[in-house]
C-alpha cells in the first residue's frame, strides 16, 4: 500500500554562499569587463528566478507569475499508510488538473509523515518555512492532525485535515485556522445510532483504539447514546499494535450487550473483530468509517461479514442510483481513480484528499480574484483562510460542503449512509424492511 514519498531538497544555506564569495571576487578581478558582465547577467537571472519562486509578478502569459504553494502531508508509509497512500495517489492524479488559477498556478507539494506525529510536525515546519506554503493539507489521522496545530497557529496559515475527530476543528471560534473534509465522528455515529434503534438495539459495548481518534469516538458515542435511550454497558481500550484483545472481549461480553461498536482502523480493528467473532459470535458489530478500505475485508475474511458502517456513498458508488450532482461527482471520481490504480481501489480516504484539493483550489481562485497576491504572505494567508471558511455548496465526493464561522467540518448526517459487508464486498446496508 505504500507509495513513494516526494522529497524536496532544502535550498543552499547562507553559509555555503558566503564561503565562496572570496573566490568569486578574485575571479572577477582577474577576468575584467567580460567576466563582470557575465556575473551580473547571472545575478540578474537568479534574482528573477527568486522573485518568481516567491510569488512575485515576474513572467507573463500562460499561468502568470503567481505561484501558490500548498503543502500536503499524509501518511504514505507506516501503520496508517492504508489510508494515507490513497490520499497521496489523489494528489498525484489531480495536481496538474487543479493547478490552474487566474493569473497564476497552484503547486501541490507532497510529503510523508511516516504515520508519526514528529514526522508531521517536521514536514509542516519545512513546507511553511522553506517552501513558503500558503496552506497545509494535513493529516491522515487524528493524532497527527492535532500534533501540528501549534505549528499552524504560529505560522497563521490555514489547514485542512483529512481526519475525523471533532476536536480538530472545534470549537471553531478558538480554532479559526482549522478545517476538515472527513466526517465528524458524531455525524457518522448519529446515523449509526439511528440504525441501532431501528434494529431494537438497547445496550452497546464500545471497544476503541487508545488514541485521540478512539477517545473522541467514545466521548461522542456516550453523548448520543444518552440522548437516544441507549446504554453503554462498558468501554474497553485496545492498542493500535495489539495482536490479541481477548481479555477486553471477555470484559465487554460480561455486560451482555445487544451490539458491539469498534472504533479504530486496520489492522487493529480487524484483530478486535476477529476475537469478537471467536469469543462473542452472533451479535451485530458496528465499525467506524476508519475501516472503509479493501484491506479491512482482505484481513477480516468471514469474521467481518455483516459488519455495519455509517459512512460516505463513495464506498458503494457503483450501487448508487440517484441522478444528482453529488452522485455524478462520486461516479466521475471513482472511475478516474480506478482507471489509474485498478478496479475497486478507490476508497473514501482518497475522496477526502480530493475534496480538500477542490476546496483549496476554489478558495485560492477567489483570493486572487479579490486582488490579493501571494507575495504578501500574511495578507494572502488571511484572505485564503477567509475564503475557505466562505465555502458554500461545494459538491465534493464526501458530500456537499458548507463551512461557516461556527462550522469548519461542513457536512451533516444527510451525507452519510449505512453500509454493510456482504459476500466480501461493501454494499448498501439492508434495512429491517429488506430482511422481512
Amino acid at each position: 500500500m505504500n507509495s513513494p514519498t516526494t522529497h524536496v531538497s532544502a535550498p543552499p544555506s547562507s553559509a555555503s554562499h558566503s564561503s565562496s564569495t572570496p573566490r568569486r571576487t578574485a575571479r572577477l578581478a582577474a577576468g575584467g569587463k567580460s567576466t563582470r558582465r557575465a556575473l551580473y547577467s547571472g545575478l540578474l537571472a537568479a534574482a528573477l528566478v527568486s522573485l518568481t519562486s516567491c510569488g512575485g509578478a515576474a513572467g507573463g502569459g500562460g499561468s502568470g507569475g503567481n505561484v501558490i504553494r500548498i503543502g500536503v502531508v499524509v501518511s504514505q508509509t507506516g501503520p496508517d499508510a492504508d489510508l494515507g497512500a490513497a490520499e497521496a495517489k489523489v494528489v498525484e492524479l489531480y495536481k496538474n488538473e487543479l493547478s490552474k488559477v487566474p493569473g497564476g498556478r497552484v503547486e501541490w507539494i507532497l510529503a510523508d509523515d511516516a504515520s508519526q506525529a514528529s514526522g508531521a510536525v517536521k514536514e509542516v515546519n519545512r513546507l511553511i518555512g522553506q517552501r513558503q506554503a500558503a496552506a497545509i493539507v494535513c493529516c491522515t489521522v487524528t493524532p497527527t492532525s492535532l500534533a501540528i496545530q501549534p505549528v499552524i497557529q504560529q505560522a497563521k496559515v490555514p489547514n485542512i485535515a483529512l481526519a475525523a475527530a471533532r476536536a480538530i476543528v472545534e470549537p471553531a471560534a478558538s480554532k479559526p485556522l482549522f478545517f476538515k473534509t472527513a466526517y465528524n465522528d458524531n455525524v457518522t455515529e448519529t446515523v449509526a445510532v439511528q440504525d441501532m434503534k431501528s434494529r431494537g438495539v438497547k445496550k452497546v459495548a464500545f471497544l476503541y483504539v487508545d488514541n485521540a481518534y478512539g477517545q473522541s469516538g467514545l466521548t461522542e458515542f456516550r453523548k448520543l447514546a444518552g440522548q437516544n435511550g441507549l446504554t453503554v454497558t462498558g468501554a474497553q481500550a485496545f492498542q493500535a499494535t495489539d495482536t490479541s484483545v481477548s481479555s477486553q472481549i471477555t470484559k465487554a461480553k460480561a455486560g451482555n450487550p445487544d451490539a458491539y461498536v469498534i472504533w479504530g482502523i486496520p489492522p487493529a480493528a480487524n484483530v478486535v473483530q476477529r476475537d469478537l467473532h471467536n469469543l462473542a459470535p452472533g451479535k451485530p458489530v458496528y465499525q467506524s468509517f476508519g475501516v472503509a478500505t479493501r484491506e479491512f475485508i482482505k484481513l477480516g475474511g468471514p469474521a467481518v461479514e455483516g459488519t455495519r458502517i455509517a459512512g460516505g456513498r463513495l464506498l458503494v458508488w457503483n450501487s448508487l442510483k440517484a441522478n444528482d450532482p453529488h452522485t455524478q461527482k462520486i461516479t466521475e471520481f471513482a472511475r478516474k481513480y480506478n482507471a489509474k490504480h485498478g478496479p475497486g481501489s478507490v476508497n473514501p480516504f482518497a475522496g477526502n484528499a480530493y475534496d480538500s484539493m477542490l476546496i483549496v483550489h476554489a478558495a485560492v481562485t477567489r483570493t486572487l480574484q479579490a486582488g490579493v497576491k501571494p507575495g504578501n504572505r500574511v495578507e494572502f494567508a488571511k484572505k485564503l483562510r477567509d475564503e475557505i471558511e466562505n465555502t458554500r455548496g461545494l459538491t465534493g465526493v464526501t458530500g456537499v460542503f458548507n463551512y461557516s464561522r461556527d462550522d469548519h467540518a461542513g457536512l451533516g448526517p444527510d451525507s452519510v449512509t449505512m453500509i454493510e459487508v456482504r459476500g466480501g464486498q461493501f454494499l448498501p446496508a439492508k434495512t429491517e424492511a429488506d430482511r422481512s
